[in-house]
């Protein structure tokens, strides 16, 4: 899935612009996104308001 938040779509990013997992990190609303950050490797701190789900 290249659909935000698919793992797919982070990796490849991470990858086409050479990024280290250890010098990253991704900012979220959802909880799935934070899911897909420390799937990739990456610490994913969790802003703002989140939707219910």
């Amino acid at each position: 899935m290249d659909r935000k938040p698919g793992l797919e779509m982070f990796l490849d990013l991470m990858e086409r612009w050479k990024l280290c997992p250890d010098w990253c990190l991704m900012f979220g609303e959802q909880s799935s996104d934070i899911t897909v950050a420390h799937a990739a490797g990456v610490e994913g701190l969790t802003v703002g308001t989140a939707s219910p789900a």
